[in-house]
């Protein structure tokens, strides 16, 4: 049941699974190893809420679980799921740590292999080790044909796609994207379809197709939110927002960037706070655009200077190391310049 409301949600009903399974896990004598899966569902649950510190405590204890009953590939799956933790909130070091040291378990399982080599490509990537990262993401993919794991096949082409799309290679991107997304569909993950349209959405965006970004933007955020991943929902969000900005529909992305922000505040997650705060700098552009329409020049100036210090802000910052941002840096620089040059540079677009 666990495995099926973790992909699809209700979250409510996931939740309460797994607070009963931990409740009679600690009341009996129960094997560490499964007590130890059992806290790895419930800190991936976390993960996914944004409760990280809860999600760390977790990890940490199935952790210690797994070293007491020798469970190797539960002990390197955790590893790589700390990695991932740490990914996500901007450190580097310890995620690269934390896949060092699950490298070095001693098993010879084919998934496990394939869930190392795939996340390794992402830090990489992460880390702008694009040849290694291309390297991990082809082992990953291998091995996940041989084994017929459709779910971790489309979750490691979306993350190729990414790579590209970093690249700027954007037709290949989506490409990559469809093919996550077709798997994904295939074995009913939706919240990493989800996750997959989003990256869709994001990358027509940056081709200036807005028109079908907001489609498929608003697919994205109706599948996270419906598995309760309120992480990939705000960021996903966040680009809705944007989008709605570069089509000079203000009101809804006033409404939008409310909702997110207030969200982000809830979330100790800076990648999420970069990524809302760069999103909004595209209201602010579309702002100006309505300020030099009405021949307010000086007040089209000041918003663009405030889209602008948004860019500026992240200079040096550890989250450069965030491809996320990264692209995000990138999309906002686009239209930026764009705006300072007087051409509607990611604004409304034909369908």
């Amino acid at each position: 049941m666990d495995p099926l409301l973790a992909t699809r949600g209700p979250v409510e009903a996931h939740q309460a699974i797994l607070t009963s399974a931990l409740e009679v896990s600690s009341s009996f004598s129960v094997d560490p190893s499964l007590r130890g899966q059992v806290l790895r569902a419930h800190a991936l649950l976390s993960q996914t809420r944004g409760d990280n510190r809860e999600a760390l405590r977790d990890f940490s204890e199935a952790l210690e679980c797994a070293q007491k009953s020798s469970n190797p590939v539960l002990e390197g799956t955790l590893r790589v799921d700390l990695s991932i933790l740490h990914r996500e909130q901007g450190k580097m070091r310890e995620s690269e740590e934390s896949i060092r040291a699950a490298a070095q378990m001693k098993t010879a399982s084919p998934w496990f292999r394939a869930y190392l080599h795939g996340n390794a490509g992402i830090l990489d990537y992460e880390l702008g080790r694009h040849e290694s990262a291309e390297l991990h993401y082809a082992t990953a993919l291998n091995i996940l044909r041989e084994i017929g794991d459709r779910r971790f096949e489309g979750v490691f082409e979306t993350n190729l796609g990414l790579l590209y799309r970093d690249q700027n290679r954007l037709a290949e991107a989506r490409a990559h994207y469809e093919k996550g997304i077709s798997s994904l569909r295939e074995v009913g993950d939706r919240r990493y379809e989800g996750v997959s349209l989003d990256c869709l959405a994001s990358t027509l965006w940056e081709e200036g197709r807005s028109v079908e970004a907001k489609v498929y933007s608003q697919k994205a955020v109706k599948m996270l939110q419906e598995a309760g991943d309120r992480r990939q929902s705000a960021i996903a969000l966040a680009h809705l927002g944007g989008v709605h900005a570069s089509l000079d529909q203000l009101e809804e992305a006033r409404k939008i960037f409310a909702t997110v922000e207030e969200l982000s505040s809830e979330m100790n997650d800076p990648v999420l706070r970069a990524e809302t705060d760069l999103s909004r700098g595209h209201l602010e552009l579309a702002l100006s655009r309505q300020s030099r329409s009405a021949n307010d020049l000086d007040g089209a100036r000041r918003l663009e200077s405030l889209a602008r210090a948004k860019l500026e802000a992240l200079s040096g910052d550890v989250l450069a190391g965030s491809s996320d941002v990264r692209v995000a840096v990138r999309r906002l620089s686009a239209a930026s310049d764009a705006a300072r040059s007087g051409v509607n540079g990611m604004g409304p677009t034909p369908g």
